[in-house]
């Protein structure tokens, strides 16, 4: 299982809007011949069920797929991601995988709609990052042309991508998935083929619970 960004936004964000504020923000193109703002390269799907190890599985009305393909700030042509309609306290849930682009993206995700961040969900964490909303992210009456849709409209095609700055800022905060421990002193490696331990085994074995295992470390 990989270690994920857990982005919560309020209950009125809708998922289109959240897809074309994240293609903005990575780098993908505006498309208004519509009349109405669309961003090229963003796709949504339905999680739909299918059959896994021998049986069927029905879909998830609660979830949809994130596609985004094109020419993206950090050099990648295509990312994916997951969005919970059912997030905690009636909330809108998105959680990508823990990388410096993601955790630039969903910042400034939860600068536009309000929300919090957690940057690495396994690490006990509550929240790293916190916006209180400063707009209505209702759009009422989506073909009514209501003032609520055109702000929406007007606040997305003010966007500007996430910059290598924000890249690189976002870096330090990426956790690896796994520790890299050290290999074992060949003191240890004898004793536990003997079925016991000296003192710099235990010695060896304290420092990586303190070290490497810790929480907090």
């Amino acid at each position: 299982m990989g270690v994920n960004v857990h982005t919560k936004l309020p209950a009125d964000v809708r998922l289109n809007d959240a897809a074309d504020v994240i293609g903005i923000l990575a780098g993908l193109p505006i498309n208004e011949e519509s009349g109405y703002l669309r961003v090229d390269g963003v796709r949504i799907n339905s999680v739909d069920g299918g059959k896994r190890e021998g049986k069927y599985f029905g879909g998830m009305p609660g979830m949809a797929e994130m596609h985004f393909e094109g020419d993206m700030v950090d050099d990648e042509s295509e990312h994916y991601g997951l969005w919970h309609f059912e997030g905690s306290g009636g909330t809108r849930f998105f959680g990508p995988r823990s990388t410096s682009f993601w955790i630039a993206i969903c910042r400034r995700l939860v600068d536009f709609f309000g929300g919090e961040l957690v940057y690495f969900d396994s690490n006990g964490s509550l929240c790293d990052y916190r916006k209180i909303p400063r707009f209505s992210n209702d759009v009422e009456d989506e073909y009514g042309g209501s003032d609520l849709f055109l702000r929406m409209q007007e606040r997305k095609r003010n966007l500007k991508p996430i910059t290598l700055e924000e890249l690189a800022d976002a870096k330090p905060e990426v956790v690896e998935k796994k520790p890299i421990v050290p290999a074992p002193p060949p003191a240890f490696e004898r004793e536990r083929m003997n079925g016991g331990l000296t003192a710099s085994a235990a010695s060896f074995i304290d420092v990586l619970k303190t070290d490497v295992l810790s929480p907090n470390g």
